[in-house]
């Protein structure tokens, strides 16, 4: 099996028809997801031996949603501009969010084997153990997956447009410096 090159023209095309209206149903549809880490970082007691049991909580429950939000966006806007290069920095930059949720979840396994019922505070109205220990346990299902994601990710990062078993026919390729027209207006070709 080898890798194909997709073009970047398509990869941008589908940026705006598929992948731009999944992200703005996401953030619709998922802004509670780092609502509920925040209230649950507000939940841990200020005497817990887990100093950085909170800091996790926070970063955690923004910092990913955050990214991958604002990256999609911002990859959005370098299609509307026809900026290839920059587009392919966003795919990048896409595969490297997913290597550092990878590692945060590593500190919250860290984080949560030093906490005890003493990190909950009385008045907390979600508790911050038992939603970390949901999330850490959804992502302990998946953690066998976790070595070929990093692999794919890596991948991702060193070359964006490679897709498996993929790639454009002759008829979808234009040739160099040939306008090819999306949503937005046009785009150069790059093959």
């Amino acid at each position: 099996m080898t890798l194909e090159r997709a073009s970047t023209v398509k990869m941008m095309q589908q940026q705006v028809s598929k992948e731009g209206p999944a992200q703005l149903v996401s953030l619709l549809c998922c802004w509670w997801l780092p609502l509920l880490f925040v209230l649950g970082a507000g939940g841990v007691h200020k005497d817990c031996e887990a100093e950085n049991f909170k800091t996790w909580m926070m970063v955690f429950g923004v910092v990913p949603w955050a990214a991958t939000t604002l990256i999609g966006l911002v990859a959005t806007v370098f299609v509307y501009y026809a900026w290839r290069s920059a587009f392919k920095m966003a795919l990048r930059f896409h595969a490297l969010n997913g290597i550092f949720t990878i590692i945060l979840l590593v500190w919250g396994y860290v984080e949560y084997a030093k906490t005890n019922e003493d990190c909950v505070s009385d008045d907390a109205d979600i508790n911050p153990r038992s939603l970390a220990l949901f999330q850490l346990a959804f992502s302990a299902v998946a953690l066998p997956c976790i070595p070929f994601a990093v692999c794919v990710l890596l991948r991702n990062v060193w070359s964006p447009t490679e897709q498996p078993g993929e790639h454009a026919s002759e008829e979808e390729q234009a040739p160099e410096g040939e306008v090819v027209g999306n949503a937005f207006g046009k785009l150069e070709s790059e093959n």
